[in-house]
């Protein structure tokens, strides 16, 4: 495994140049496609997580479990719930409305496991809202690539 590290703007466009480029290889971006959105949704998200950490989002702004109650997804504002029910259809640790502008997450997971779950719920809406309706109904690309970035943006500090 390779570790990355990220001082400025310029290696921060690198590691999104290598990402992108090892995206359109595997088939998981077609050609013409940017993940420039991509990145800045989840910077969004992960910049919320930060303000948390650091005590700038107010209280009433996260959930129980300390998650952020509304995100901004490409200009689109979800809700964030933490359930004790996701679906009762089916187990499941959390899923997206995308009607209702509504990611829910199960409350019971540790904290990480919702920060992994809202990462992989936050890749369907990215993807939904670019105009790619395969990847978001393919799973195990969410999920690979939402395992990837909560690893990569959790354990470094990347954007300042």
């Amino acid at each position: 495994m390779a570790y990355l590290l990220i001082k400025t703007k310029n290696d921060a466009r690198r590691l999104e140049h290598l990402i992108q480029k090892r995206l359109k290889e595997s088939g998981v971006l077609k050609e013409s496609t940017s993940v420039r959105g991509v990145f800045s949704a989840i910077r969004r998200g992960v910049s919320d997580m930060e303000k948390e950490a650091n005590g700038v989002v107010s209280s009433e702004e996260m959930t129980e479990g300390m998650l952020p109650s509304k995100l901004n997804i490409l200009g689109v504002t979800y809700t964030i719930k933490e359930v004790e029910v996701v679906s009762k259809e089916e187990l499941r640790k959390g899923e997206i409305n995308f009607l209702k502008c509504e990611i829910r997450i199960d409350r019971e997971l540790p904290k990480s496991a919702k920060e992994q779950v809202l990462m992989h719920e936050i890749l369907h809406a990215i993807f939904d809202l670019i105009g790619l309706p395969e990847l978001v109904q393919d799973e195990n690309k969410v999920q690979s690539i939402a395992t990837a970035l909560h690893h990569v943006f959790t354990t470094q500090t990347i954007f300042s």
